[in-house]
């Protein structure tokens, strides 16, 4: 009889053992998976926009009208945001050089690659973000070189302009 109880006892700490480890493992899978949250930004447009800080939306040149917006409300340090380029006109963008720089504070040129979207040969996007410094209200210009092609002359022709715009500590 004791012979029993003492196996019993040896058989149920080694479930007792592997229990409690099936249950560490399961515990820390658990509690391991990343949160999923979502995250709602009241500061973002479902679409593009010319926003408040911004010193012109449509610049109107020889060759057709350039408009350039965003996809926030407002430029927010270090948080990124969409710039949006289209165009109005006879000719067909071909590429779109631009960067920005700051007008109160010199803080280097920002490269901003420009790509078409497939929707529309006239519209460009942009990914870009404004790092934080000493001042709270920063003012930006972004530059522009549209290379465009005339398919009447065959040639191509390249338009400058810029656009300035504020950032804001968030």
């Amino acid at each position: 009889m004791i012979l029993i109880i003492l196996i019993l006892n040896i058989y149920l700490s080694i479930f007792m053992r592997l229990f409690l480890i099936f249950f560490v493992i399961l515990l820390s899978c658990i509690a391991c998976q990343p949160i999923k949250k979502t995250e709602v930004n009241p500061n973002k447009l479902n679409s593009p926009e010319c926003i408040v800080d911004q010193s012109n939306c449509v610049i109107s040149t020889k060759v057709g009208d350039f408009s350039v917006m965003f996809n926030v409300k407002k430029v927010t340090t270090e948080a990124p945001f969409k710039i949006f380029v289209s165009y109005q006109g006879v000719m067909e963008i071909k590429v779109i050089d631009a960067y920005m720089e700051g007008i109160n504070m010199f803080m280097g040129k920002i490269p901003l690659f420009f790509k078409n979207n497939m929707e529309k040969d006239s519209l460009f996007s942009a990914k870009a973000m404004v790092v934080a410094c000493a001042e709270p209200n920063m003012k930006w210009r972004l530059w522009f070189t549209v290379t465009l092609f005339d398919k009447n002359q065959q040639k191509t022709i390249k338009q400058q302009f810029f656009v300035d715009l504020g950032s804001h500590y968030n």
